[in-house]
């Protein structure tokens, strides 16, 4: 179910990008300058994927405030900025999110929010490893196909990382950077939705 809530929200989040980028939404539009901030919902998604396929107990309330809590704050703090933006200058003069305003720092910080959900994620894989001493060898394979996947979002993170600190500190093109980034993200989380339905 997890896994199926991660692949809809990349569609959502990519879908949303699409139609800013090839100016389905004008610079008038609400939508296109309010942002919602859809990707914020992948990793923990994710998070909760790995603890159903090792079969961990029910999360505490406190537990799903600390995973959905930063993610609805950045969602109010997208909405409380819509409306003083819009009231300053305007909606037509209101910055993209990949340009050099809140919305890029805003982006950068689901960067290190979501490497510390992966941490998590890496650390719940080993800590299941090395506690199962009777694991079958479809678990085992099935820890090290994750633990692999890990490798190549914390690259993908980095590299996403990296793009907006240039774009911030050194005032890059952004096309440069963020369509090859969304290109890498779109394959490796349409990927791992799909190889993670099939061995499920």
């Amino acid at each position: 179910m997890y896994l199926g809530l991660m692949v809809i929200t990349i569609a959502l989040s990519n879908l949303q990008h699409m139609m800013i980028d090839m100016e389905y939404l004008n610079q008038e539009n609400w939508f296109r300058k309010i942002y919602f901030p859809i990707h914020w919902f992948i990793l923990p998604f994710f998070y909760l994927h790995v603890r159903a396929v090792l079969k961990k107990r029910g999360l505490f309330v406190k537990e799903w405030a600390c995973l959905f809590g930063p993610v609805s704050l950045i969602f109010v703090a997208h909405f409380c900025h819509f409306i003083v933006k819009s009231q300053q200058i305007g909606i037509s003069n209101m910055p993209d999110y990949n340009e050099k305003d809140f919305l890029m720092y805003s982006n950068l910080m689901s960067f290190v929010f979501n490497g510390v959900l992966i941490f998590i994620c890496y650390r719940l894989l080993n800590f299941e490893e090395r506690s199962d001493t009777k694991m079958s060898q479809r678990k085992l394979k099935d820890i090290l196909w994750y633990r692999s996947f890990i490798k190549i979002t914390v690259g993908t993170l980095s590299f996403g990382t990296i793009s907006v600190l240039l774009i911030i500190r050194v005032g890059i093109d952004t096309s440069f950077v963020v369509y090859p980034f969304f290109l890498i993200v779109s394959i490796v989380l349409y990927y791992m939705g799909y190889e993670g339905v099939r061995r499920s």
